[in-house]
Parts: C-alpha cells; sequence; structure tokens
C-alpha cells in the first residue's frame, strides 16, 4: 500500500512534501501495527532488581561498539582536516 501510494502521488521534486509525509505516515502505522501485536508474542514487566554482573560483559561490548563506530565516523572528518 505504501509503494502505490508514492508510486502514484509522487512525480517530481515540487512532491517532496507530499513523499515525507507518506513516507513518515507509513512508518507509523507499521509501528502502530507491530505494536498492537506485541502482547501476541511476549509479556513486558518492569523489574526493579538488576543484576549488573550478568549483564555487564554485554554491556560493555555494546559500549565497544558504540564508540568505535563514533571513531570510524569521526576519522573521515579528521583526516578530511588534515588533508586540507
Amino acid at each position: 500500500m505504501f509503494q502505490i501510494l508514492l508510486l502514484t502521488y509522487v512525480k517530481d521534486e515540487s512532491d517532496l512534501l507530499l513523499y515525507a509525509w507518506t513516507t513518515v505516515a507509513g512508518s507509523a502505522r507499521a509501528n502502530l501495527i507491530n505494536f498492537m501485536r506485541l502482547r501476541k508474542y511476549c509479556t513486558c514487566s518492569f523489574t526493579w532488581h538488576f543484576s549488573w554482573r550478568k549483564n555487564l560483559l554485554t554491556i560493555l561490548v555494546l559500549f565497544a561498539n558504540s564508540l568505535v563506530n563514533l571513531l570510524y565516523v569521526s576519522a573521515d572528518v579528521a583526516q578530511l582536516g588534515v588533508m586540507m
């Protein structure tokens, strides 16, 4: 449905706002449907007790991955600054 709307209504550069709204509406609709079907697959509950020892390695791996990604993205700008 989303692709059909894009192909029929967006014709040239002046339809940029229509393209943006169609994209946002399609994504919001898909996320809303997924949220409504969430209870079928899992249960959500709050936990007040959190075991840091059990999850510390996973947290550190995710932090390291984020840090390496940040350095990789910033390296291009730094190299271009040195070259200029």
